[in-house]
């Protein structure tokens, strides 16, 4: 998660659920958030502003220094990595001046290619468990929504939200996708393999939790028993865990 201290710029935090500790991943001087996980677990990727925003990675454990996924001209925010651990899907204005989806290998950091770029604001890009689809949020119709297109020719394409939606997150399982639809927290089932199938929203619960701004600001359990947002404290103006059974 992405923290920030009193008169301080934000830094990459990571949290034991296990034991409850809470340690800086980074450290400053450049504002550094919006971390997205590795599937193994080993490493981060972040945003670091530099003055653009760049993206980074580092382990985990803290063990090793920070390195340079990807460096360009314009500002790039790391949504997913794909479930082999191979591509990282960011949004970045490099096509329009809305957010296009762009994908590049990680060991290829030259090779950065659009994945989705159209006139309208695409983000929060999420690859499925079987890195098949690619759930993501766009201003199309004239409002956010939530749609999956297939990866990576991304030619099928389906809106899975009704009546808005953003930050989408999907099961482990694969067998559920969720977004959020002003208070609300959305389930739609979903059947994944060569073709997409949803079924229709269900209405999980509600609260006033903290939005994302190019990643989401929740995710929920391996086990889909329970999710974590972030829920900001308006005494203070900072922001906690919160947790959601």
């Amino acid at each position: 998660m992405g923290l920030r201290e009193s008169g301080l710029a934000p830094d990459v935090w990571v949290l034991d659920l296990t034991r409850g500790s809470l340690s800086p991943l980074t450290h400053g001087p450049a504002s550094n958030f919006d971390p997205v996980w590795t599937p193994d677990g080993k490493r981060l990727i972040y945003v670091s502003e530099r003055p653009v925003f760049e993206t980074f990675s580092k382990a985990a454990d803290g063990s090793a220094a920070e390195k340079l996924v990807l460096s360009t001209s314009n500002d790039k925010y790391p949504n997913s990595v794909s479930p082999d651990g191979t591509t990282l899907l960011f949004t970045t204005t490099i096509s329009h001046v809305n957010g296009d989806l762009w994908t590049v290998p990680l060991q290829s950091p030259n090779e950065a290619k659009p994945f989705l770029a159209t006139e309208f604001n695409e983000s929060d890009g999420a690859f499925s468990p079987d890195g098949r689809w690619v759930a993501y949020q766009s201003s199309e119709s004239g409002r956010n929504e939530i749609y999956v297109r297939s990866f990576p020719a991304g030619g099928n394409r389906f809106q899975v939200s009704t009546d808005g939606g953003f930050e989408p997150v999907w099961a482990k399982s694969g067998k559920e996708l969720f977004y959020r639809s002003g208070r609300k927290l959305i389930s739609v089932p979903v059947k994944l393999g060569a073709d997409f199938v949803p079924g229709p929203p269900k209405v999980l619960f509600e609260g006033d939790f903290a939005t994302g701004d190019e990643t989401s600001a929740y995710d929920v359990k391996p086990d889909g028993q329970r999710f974590y947002f972030i829920q900001e404290d308006k005494k203070s103006g900072q922001r906690r865990k919160s947790i959601s059974s």
